[in-house]
Parts: structure tokens; sequence; C-alpha cells
């Protein structure tokens, strides 16, 4: 997996909920040197596709047709004047940007443009909203996620104010050497910069465990206890966290996500990285459903790590 992040995807349908993910990806590529790519996949601003069917399309004939597809010009005009005005904002702080507009299904437009750079990251908002054709960023968010081999960051329209600048981050770990995938870029993020970094495990349900392991319930605690003191100082001795703020934590057993979600807002955590998929033999969270679960009711960014190879 490419470990070195120096190009931020940033997808925009024009509407103000997708531009919300502009402040972050602005201050994380000024502090990193990376560039952004301003991506959109237009679509006609008309309501002629949602009055007339395919099939009355085709009985109309060809003048419909020609009006359908001379109101997508006009929309990727619209589309590219607005990419380069935001481009244009861009340099204006000293930021290498470029625009993108591209045609087709605009989840695998957006997974497909972020494969073309070896070194990308997604940030995107979710749930924003442009023309006839809305591109419902919620669900096309999921769908990148679904795709995408890069890291993805879903800012959601909850989050109030959208952090400009980064002072705690929260990655969760559930033991798992696939789970630890998020902490390369959990760490990149806490240098750039300069955040605390919180790693939290939720604790499994020790009754359940302990029976299935016929161990006395405070034996089977305490071991567990003293495994994960454990691999909470390997991770920092293996990635050589010395440079950084880094606490740990034992989360309470229960809903992995009640859990992931409560921690992050009494920390007043700013950005909540994981991994998109992980099974610790000690602690079974299944943390692609979970990082998908927690995506969708953040408060705060959350910043995705497919385990996937990457370039």
């Amino acid at each position: 997996m490419n470990s070195q992040i120096d190009t931020v995807v940033l997808p925009l349908d024009r509407s103000a909920l997708s531009e919300r993910a502009i402040p972050i990806a602005r201050e994380y590529a000024s502090r990193s040197k990376s560039s952004v790519v301003l991506l959109s996949v237009p679509h006609a601003d008309s309501g002629y596709e949602s009055v007339f069917s395919d099939t009355q399309i085709g009985i109309a004939g060809a003048e419909i047709q020609q009006a359908l597809e001379r109101l997508d010009e006009k929309a990727q005009e619209r589309t590219r004047g607005y990419l380069q005005y935001r481009a244009e904002s861009l340099a204006d702080s000293g930021l290498r940007a470029e625009t993108r507009t591209c045609l087709g299904a605009p989840a695998a437009v957006i997974a497909g443009v972020a494969e073309e750079y070896p070194g990308s990251m997604i940030i995107m908002a979710t749930h924003g909203r442009g023309g006839v054709r809305r591109w419902m960023l919620g669900s096309v968010a999921e769908k990148v996620l679904h795709f995408t081999k890069r890291p993805i960051m879903l800012v959601p329209a909850a989050a109030e104010p959208v952090p400009q600048t980064v002072g705690r981050i929260m990655v969760a770990l559930d033991g798992s050497r696939l789970a630890e995938r998020s902490l390369a870029t959990a760490t990149r993020w806490a240098r750039t910069f300069a955040a605390a970094l919180l790693m939290v495990h939720v604790a499994p349900d020790f009754g359940e465990m302990a029976r299935a392991s016929s161990m006395p319930l405070l034996e089977f605690e305490e071991r567990y206890l003293e495994w994960l003191r454990s691999y909470f100082t390997g991770v920092q001795e293996r990635l050589g966290l010395d440079d950084l703020d880094v606490t740990s934590e034992v989360l309470p057993g229960g809903w992995v996500v009640d859990s992931l979600l409560a921690r992050s807002a009494s920390a007043a955590v700013d950005v909540i990285i994981m991994s998109s998929h992980g099974h610790g033999g000690h602690a079974p969270w299944a943390l692609g459903s979970v990082a998908a679960r927690v995506a969708r009711s953040a408060i705060v960014p959350v910043l995705i790590v497919p385990t996937r190879e990457t370039d």
C-alpha cells in the first residue's frame, strides 16, 4: 500500500453541502504540500429527464434527445466554470490545483480518477445534492468506499462546525494487523497537524468470551487487558511514535459503533480514522461494517483506510 499521500481528490457537485469538504481538504493540502484535484460529474439541471421516460423519449424521436444533449453540454460548461473558480481560490492560497470534469456514474468516476493518482486520498462530503440527476452523495460516498483502494475521508453534513484544523485524532483498533493499516495514515495526519493521537479498543463481552474459553471471568479479563497493554506498547514501538502525543484507551464493551461515537464526542476529537476491514482474534469487530456505520452516524469527519492492496 502506498503510504505517501501527495494528491487530494475533492469531488464537488456544486452544492453547498458538497463544499463542506473544502476547508479540511485545503488545510491538509496546504500543510502536507499536496496538490488538489477538483472533480465533478455534471448532469443536466433540467427537469426533462424526470418528466419523460426513456420510452417516451424514444417515441418522441430525435428532438427531445437533442435537447437533452444540449442541456448536458450546458451542465458541463457550468461545471467547468465552477471548478475553475474553486481552483483559482485554492491557487490564491498557494495550492496546486487542477480540475477534472468527467461523465459517468459518479461513484465509479470518483474511484477511477483517484486510481490515476498513486498517492491520492479522497476527501468528500456526504449527503450533497446538485442538479436534477442528484448525486445523493450519501449513497455515492458509500459506493466509492466499496470500490476505491484509496483512503477516503467522509465529511458528514452533521459536522458543525466543519473542522479546518485537527487537534486530536482517534484511531480505532481491533487487535488485527488489517486494522493497524489505518495507523500509517493516522500518524501521518497527526504529524501533519501536530495533533494528539488517541488509540482506542472496544472491549469484548468478557462474560461471553470467558464462558467460551472455560476460564474464570476475572482471570480472562485480567489476561485480556494484559494482552491489550502489550499490544498498544508493541504498536507504538513498531511505528516509532515517540515524537507524538499518544494515549491508548480500552472502551467499555457493548455495541462497538455506539462506543466509538460516544468516545469521539466525549474526547472532543476532530477526526476518526479506521480501517475498512479488520477482524481481531481477541475482538471480533467485523470492522468493514463498523466503519460504514460509524461514518453514517458520526458528527466529525471519518477517514477510512481500505485494506485491499493499492499501488
